[in-house]
């Protein structure tokens, strides 16, 4: 074992060092908001309840997670049968803007979802979606909102539209009511 020649390095470097990781294992334990980034990074990291909105009526709502790695996970309100779980990725604009990439499936599914029998035989792929978002974070870092594009393609990547949308968030904590989830 290597002795340090000067008693103050002996004492001082492992003091040091235990301060370094004290400081470090500590963390921020401050609500991530709007102003500061948070134990868990940027402000949009965490669970929000979500609707969009077409010309002032909602056309879907869901749960979203945006993960502090930069992924998200989107569980749409509607027959778990049809595929209400979507994936993308996000990257942060701005100090409070953020852009979301969500590429999904599209299928052919019947207007009565109560029709579909498992296991989704009566159903085929017709395409892709890709979803779009541009949102802002408030400053106190529980609601967000912004834009929704969706543009559909074919199975072979031919374009068929697009439709515009806007969409607004609110954070949902450990303490949030429940009637705010719904």
């Amino acid at each position: 074992m290597y002795k340090f020649k000067n008693p103050l390095i002996a004492f001082a470097g492992p003091l040091f060092l235990i301060g370094v990781i004290a400081l470090v294992a500590s963390g921020s334990h401050a609500r991530v908001n709007g102003n500061t980034e948070g134990q868990f990074g940027p402000p949009i990291v965490g669970l929000w309840k979500v609707v969009i909105t077409l010309n002032g009526t909602e056309i879907l709502r869901g749960f979203d997670i945006y993960n502090s790695d930069r992924t998200e996970v989107l569980a749409e309100f509607h027959d778990p049968r049809t595929g209400n779980v979507c994936l993308g990725v996000w990257t942060q604009a701005g100090p409070h803007t953020f852009k979301l990439l969500h590429p999904a499936f599209r299928w052919n599914h019947q207007v009565d979802e109560s029709l579909i029998l498992p296991p989704l035989l009566n159903q085929s792929w017709v395409g892709y979606r890709i979803v779009t978002e541009d949102v802002t974070v408030d400053p106190d870092g529980n609601s967000f909102s912004g834009t929704f594009t969706i543009r559909r393609f074919s199975t072979a990547g031919v374009f068929q539209g697009e439709t515009d949308a806007q969409v607004t968030g609110e954070r949902i904590t450990p303490d949030t009511p429940e009637a705010n989830l719904f």
